[in-house]
């Protein structure tokens, strides 16, 4: 009654940096978790995979997916229980799995709840998009878990969500100030971009609507952060639900003035941080804010000397 899923496969969940795969998969050697079936393809068995992840802390957002059909038909009820093993913690970090069936793919994303939720009342929700190539484990790691420390502080809840894909851009199709060559692969229109860009906002609409509805949450203050193409993310949502948006706080991407909408976060408060080595250009990042600011957006430009893109 155990899913299988191909043990290479699952290489792709490990982060690449951490160049833990081969380790993992050769601690599985010689035990009931890995499986060679009589095409000699190895696999392992799923159940123990995740809980191994949740545990560890290593999953990667990019390419979770069943290869095929044949090597992993999932059963959902065991995926959705595997979402809450966390070993029976209900504060602090939470790695949680999700199934999602329409793009076929298992993806993370990271809950940091305070221990004061014990407390009644509702709290506000942080909402943190991670850049192009990166994971939501990027959101705690590059802040050296000071987001998590912040969190605990002023008593609120974080949301990292995943991206889906790496091109993705959380449904963004709208290009940033100074893009080169390299970022413009990522808003190159087709047909089959089209369908991810709408498969992943309702993927992501569909993670924080329900994180709103678990969870005591304010709807009244909601706020948005990402870097790089969770920036973008992060200026995308906020003009699309600026109603429902309290305030922003971008970092490494401003959207092209001539393709979006700046008149419909007029209302919504924007602290945007630049550093000046950034390589995607400290100029066009300053420029597109004097855009925004042009048009009415209240926004506060924070310039870290020294500071790169990341």
């Amino acid at each position: 009654g155990e899913i299988l899923a191909g043990a290479l496969d699952l290489c792709r969940i490990f982060s690449p940096e951490l160049q833990c795969c081969g380790g993992f998969l050769q601690s599985m050697h010689g035990k009931t978790a890995l499986v060679h079936g009589d095409d000699g393809i190895p696999r392992v068995c799923l159940r123990e995979v995740l809980q191994g992840l949740l545990c560890l802390k290593l999953t990667q957002y990019s390419d979770i997916w069943a290869a095929s059909q044949e090597l992993w038909q999932p059963d959902y009820e065991l995926l959705l229980s595997c979402r809450t093993m966390c070993r029976g913690k209900t504060w602090g970090e939470l790695r949680l799995l999700r199934w999602e069936k329409e793009i076929a793919r298992l993806l993370p994303y990271v809950l940091y709840l305070p221990t004061q939720m014990r407390s009644p009342g509702k709290r506000p929700l942080l909402i943190v998009f991670h850049g192009a190539g990166g994971s939501t484990e990027d959101v705690f790691f590059f802040s050296s878990h000071h987001i998590s420390e912040l969190a605990e502080e002023k008593n609120f809840i974080v949301l990292a969500v995943s991206a889906c894909y790496t091109d993705s851009a959380y449904g963004c199709q709208i290009p940033p100030c100074g893009v080169d060559s390299m970022d413009a692969k990522l808003f190159a229109s087709s047909p089959e971009k089209a369908k991810r860009l709408e498969q992943t906002e309702r993927t992501v609409t569909k993670v924080v609507e329900e994180t709103l509805r678990a969870y005591p949450i304010d709807p009244k203050r909601i706020y948005l952060a990402g870097n790089s193409m969770g920036g973008m993310a992060a200026f995308y949502y906020a003009a699309k639900y600026p109603d429902r948006i309290r305030a922003i706080a971008p970092a490494g991407a401003v959207p092209a003035p001539n393709a979006f909408p700046a008149e419909k976060i007029r209302g919504v408060p924007v602290f945007f941080t630049a550093g000046t080595e950034d390589f995607h250009g400290y100029d066009y990042l300053r420029c597109g804010c004097k855009h925004l600011k042009q048009a009415d957006v209240p926004l506060t430009f924070y310039t870290v000397g020294g500071g790169d893109h990341g």
